[in-house]
């Protein structure tokens, strides 16, 4: 009943029926800070009820997307910067809050029209150049293999043995189709076969759980499920982002350790070994890092619209081109962190801690051989 009585917290018009009004469309974003016009306000003692517990909204101050010609018609700016165009809304608003006895403050007002804010460039152009030209080389290698092998078949190994036949062989689709689902029978392959059903249940409840952040990007019609949802230990724990990120980590490094033990177990592993393990890691990570990054900083703010798109991919596309190298050096979030690339970015942020954990662990053999005899206890603090 609390929740039924007071302001909507997010209200969203319809962006594309907004967008039919043409030169006239204009499509606001705005935070509107509640104050009350009488301290003995039953609703305002509600809200700050509410918002006394950290893990609820700020119930005072709301997230409205607006059709500005239909819900507030008196507008007639129609500049995003100007200080008119905050001033009448924030008039408007405040005659709507008036029935229930609050005025209120605009703040970070953002508005799009029918026109891109971001039109095409002479980067996207360049980069779409280069992602049709690699799309087609793959392509072409894809054929090349497939005819060589289905027309020459006894000439097939001499021709993978040549320096244009592995480049060719490096970019098949076909040959890497094959690599990605044959799986070599071998008794250490089939004592991992458990482990990795656990790896792979685990990785469900990671997509579970960033589905269900995805439902709390925008607008929420039903705070209160939001705000109580953690009261159900089910909830609980499919949406534990921490939890099951954590425990995907845990089960990679178990097997990157045996990976590593395994590998020197009858070797010597030296600090210039470890060196050229990171940079070969280092460099196995960076082109699909690279070809994401690229896609963020041209063809990813033209390929969609609606209320918050600017306000997140054209953000994450202003900060990828500012800090896009802070990205390829994986300090990220060490440099002008504030403006850190954020978004699609799971593969950035999954990669950069897959390199640091391959790092710490690469380095851990070095430090327990001096210990032999606390190794049980050193690998149990490790992880």
């Amino acid at each position: 009943k609390d929740y039924a009585s007071l302001p909507d917290l997010f209200h969203q018009d319809n962006f594309d029926k907004c967008m039919l009004f043409g030169d006239e469309a204009l499509y606001c974003s705005f935070e509107y800070e509640l104050e009350p016009l009488n301290n003995e306000n039953a609703l305002w003692k509600t809200m700050q009820e509410l918002s006394k517990d950290h893990y609820n909204y700020r119930h005072d101050n709301l997230r409205h997307w607006i059709c500005v010609p239909t819900n507030c018609p008196n507008v007639t700016e129609k500049f995003e910067d100007s200080t008119m165009l905050t001033k009448q809304i924030n008039n408007c608003y405040d005659n709507k809050m008036l029935k229930y006895g609050f005025r209120g403050t605009v703040k970070t007002l953002t508005c799009d029209t029918n026109k891109s804010k971001f039109p095409v460039d002479w980067i996207d152009i360049l980069v779409g150049f280069l992602f049709i030209a690699y799309i087609s080389f793959v392509l072409l290698c894809t054929i090349v293999d497939n005819a060589i092998q289905s027309c020459y078949e006894k000439d097939y190994e001499n021709f993978s043995n040549t320096s244009y036949g592995r480049m060719v062989i490096s970019f098949s689709l076909y040959r890497s189709w094959i690599r990605l689902t044959t799986v070599k029978s071998t008794p250490e392959v089939d004592y991992f076969r458990p482990f990795q059903g656990l790896r792979f249940y685990n990785q469900i409840i990671v997509i579970l759980s960033h589905t269900a952040m995805v439902g709390l990007i925008s607008s929420v019609g039903n705070t209160k499920f939001v705000e109580t949802m953690n009261s159900s230990l089910g909830n609980i724990f499919l949406s534990s982002g921490p939890m099951c990120v954590s425990t995907m980590f845990s089960l990679s490094s178990t097997l990157l350790s045996y990976a590593i033990f395994s590998h020197f177990e009858k070797r010597k592993l030296t600090l210039n070994v470890l060196v050229m393990l990171f940079v070969e890691r280092y460099l196995r990570l960076i082109p699909p890092l690279v070809v994401v990054l690229l896609f963020n900083v041209t063809w990813w703010r033209h390929l969609g619209s609606g209320p918050i798109w600017n306000r997140i991919i054209g953000k994450e596309y202003l900060n990828c081109r500012k800090n896009m190298w802070t990205n390829l050096m994986f300090l990220n979030n060490l440099i002008d962190a504030e403006n850190m690339v954020s978004t699609n970015v799971r593969l950035k942020w999954v990669k950069k801690k897959r390199l640091k954990k391959f790092i710490t662990l690469a380095a851990f053999p070095l430090i327990i051989n001096g210990y032999c005899s606390y190794r049980p206890i050193l690998l149990l603090c490790h992880f």
